[in-house]
C-alpha cells in the first residue's frame, strides 16, 4: 500500500487504466512530467484519467493508525495537504 513515486503509504489513492496505484499528487505531478506509468512505463493517454480508489483510502487510514506517532503524524500532515489542495481545486 505504498506509492512507488514517494514510497510512501498512499495519500488519496489513484490507479492508472494498468493497475498500477499511487498517491493523487504523486501521479498528477509524474504526469504533468511523462506520459507512462512510473512503475511499468505503460503509456497514458490524455484522456486515460486516473481513477480515486475510496476503499483503499480506508486501509490506509487504518494503516496509518498502526504507524508510529511521528510517521503516523507525517501521513496526516500529507492527508491534511492533499485535502486542502482537492478544496481548493473545487472552489
Amino acid at each position: 500500500m505504498t506509492c512507488v513515486v514517494c514510497q510512501s503509504l498512499l495519500v488519496e489513492a489513484t490507479a492508472l487504466q494498468c493497475a498500477h496505484t499511487f498517491c493523487a499528487s504523486c501521479i498528477a505531478t509524474w504526469l504533468a512530467r511523462a506520459a507512462h506509468c512510473p512503475a511499468c512505463r505503460a503509456p497514458v493517454g490524455v484522456l486515460e484519467a486516473p481513477v480515486r480508489l475510496r476503499s483503499v483510502d480506508a486501509v490506509a487510514r487504518g494503516l496509518a493508525a498502526a504507524l508510529p506517532p511521528a510517521e503516523r503524524d507525517a501521513w496526516h500532515a500529507r492527508e491534511q495537504e492533499a485535502a486542502r489542495r482537492r478544496a481548493e481545486c473545487e472552489a
